[in-house]
């Protein structure tokens, strides 16, 4: 009777054993998904940061561009002797007037792209009743909104297919003219 106890208990504590490493694996799985998760967590952090740093250099890069542009269309200051400098500042600021307003005329009246588009795709392709279609703001806005978003699907299915045919970040960058980072994310988000 003893024996056939021991047996049972040896049996038992074999079993558990066995819970216990089997519990023990699957423990180890979760710990492990969970270190990849917070690996990719900041990789893609840091491929934001950089993305980020890029754009803040970019557009202080722009900034300068656009404040030497500024200050090479300025015109400089001329004092007259006998001249006082706000006698001067006001000559300027009429002629400055002046040449805007001339400017203005002859700029060319804003055309929405939609307009167009549309007027371009009508003398491409007649429709068989000449009537004149009627735009609405809204429905530009929509066109609009539909064809960037067209615009943006065919891009980010042209980069996973030149990815998936095995070039590289750097190639797809210098091919699409877009940044590494850009690249980088478009295919961490579509991975």
């Amino acid at each position: 009777m003893v024996s056939i106890i021991l047996v049972v208990l040896f049996i038992c504590q074999l079993l558990s054993f066995f819970f216990i490493l089997l519990l023990n694996s699957k423990l180890a799985k979760f710990k492990d998904l969970e270190m990849r998760q917070e690996r990719m967590s900041k990789e893609l952090d840091d491929a934001i940061g950089l993305y980020l740093i890029e754009m803040k250099e970019e557009n202080d890069r722009l900034i300068k561009e656009l404040s030497t542009v500024k200050q090479t269309a300025g015109k400089e200051q001329r004092i007259i002797p006998g001249e006082t400098a706000e006698q001067s500042a006001e000559e300027e600021t009429i002629s400055s007037g002046a040449a805007a307003e001339a400017e203005m005329a002859q700029q060319r009246p804003y055309v929405p792209i939609a307009f167009a588009a549309n007027a371009y795709n009508r003398q491409k392709h007649p429709p068989a009743e000449q009537q004149p279609i009627k735009e609405t703001p809204e429905k530009i806005v929509r066109v609009e909104e539909t064809e960037e978003q067209d615009r943006v699907i065919s891009f980010e299915k042209e980069v996973i297919e030149m990815y998936q045919a095995g070039k590289t970040i750097e190639e797809i960058a210098k091919i699409t003219q877009k940044g590494k980072t850009e690249i980088e994310l478009l295919l961490k988000f579509h991975a």
